[in-house]
C-alpha cells in the first residue's frame, strides 16, 4: 500500500533476504502510478482507520521533499504526480539502504533497483530512477 518500504517490516525483510539468498534475485521493481489513493488517504486523511498509521510514512516523504514538490495549492493533479515520483525515488532509496540489501553487496554481489510510474489514464510507463550497485 503506497509502496511504501520500512526497515522494520518483517515480512518484507525476509521475503527480500529469501529472495537474494535462494533464488539469487539481483533486479527489483518498485512501480508506482499516478492518481493514487494512497497518496489521497496520506494527504487528505480520513478520521481513523487503520491506515492512517501505515500512510503516515508517505505525510512525512510529502514533508521531507515540501521544496522538490510543485505547490499544491496552484495545482494539485501536478503536485500529486509529482509527489508519486518522489515516492518511488524515495523507496528506492530505502530499499538500497537496507541491511540486507548492504551486506549483499559487501560480498561483491551486484543489485538493481529500477523504478517505474504507471499512467493509468493512458498505460504510458515512465523510467524514474534506476539504481545499480
Amino acid at each position: 500500500m503506497g509502496n511504501v518500504i520500512k526497515e522494520n517490516d518483517i515480512n518484507f525483510n525476509f521475503a527480500l533476504k529469501y529472495a537474494i539468498e535462494n533464488y539469487k534475485i539481483k533486479h527489483f521493481v518498485i512501480i508506482g502510478h499516478y492518481y493514487c489513493n494512497s497518496f489521497k488517504e496520506a494527504i487528505y486523511p480520513k478520521k481513523g482507520g487503520l491506515n492512517n498509521k501505515w500512510l503516515k510514512n508517505i505525510r512525512q516523504i510529502a514533508e521531507d521533499n515540501r521544496y522538490e514538490l510543485y505547490e499544491p495549492k496552484r495545482d494539485p493533479e501536478k503536485y500529486e504526480r509529482n509527489f508519486c515520483e518522489v515516492n518511488i525515488k524515495e523507496q528506492i532509496k530505502r530499499m538500497g539502504e537496507m541491511e540486507i540489501i548492504q551486506d549483499y553487496m559487501e560480498d561483491g554481489n551486484k543489485i538493481y533497483i529500477y523504478g517505474l510510474m504507471l499512467n493509468g489514464e493512458n498505460e504510458d510507463i515512465k523510467e524514474i530512477i534506476i539504481v545499480h550497485s
